[in-house]
């Protein structure tokens, strides 16, 4: 095996790596996102309810509760949207060193 197969095996196992690892930040990102809409529904009824009884202090402590809730689930999803961007800036430059190493082995660079 040649020194140039040897560097397009290292970058095709590399680029899989980094394809598994945002594939895994998609599905974390779906994840907050359902957990989001489920606390924001939460979050609504106990708005209805403390319009019902607004004196209601245990509604009020989990109303606070909840938007605190809500409040690390969407810091949660930022970080996870910043780590996918910089997996897909990973596979970019991956594709770029494969398609430079593809065209050595088309250049007869074995």
């Amino acid at each position: 095996m040649s020194d140039l197969d040897l560097q397009r095996a290292d970058l095709l196992a590399r680029r899989l790596a980094a394809v598994g690892e945002a594939a895994a930040l998609n599905a974390e990102a779906l994840r907050l996102t359902q957990k989001l809409a489920g606390i924001e529904m939460e979050l609504l009824r106990i708005e209805l309810e403390l319009d019902r009884h607004p004196g209601d202090c245990e509604l009020a402590e989990a109303m606070e509760a909840t938007r605190e809730q809500l409040a690390t689930i969407e810091q949660k999803q930022n970080e996870c949207a910043d780590l996918y961007s910089q997996r897909e800036q990973e596979i970019a430059e991956i594709d770029h060193e494969l398609a430079a190493a593809m065209a050595g082995l088309a250049g007869g660079g074995a």
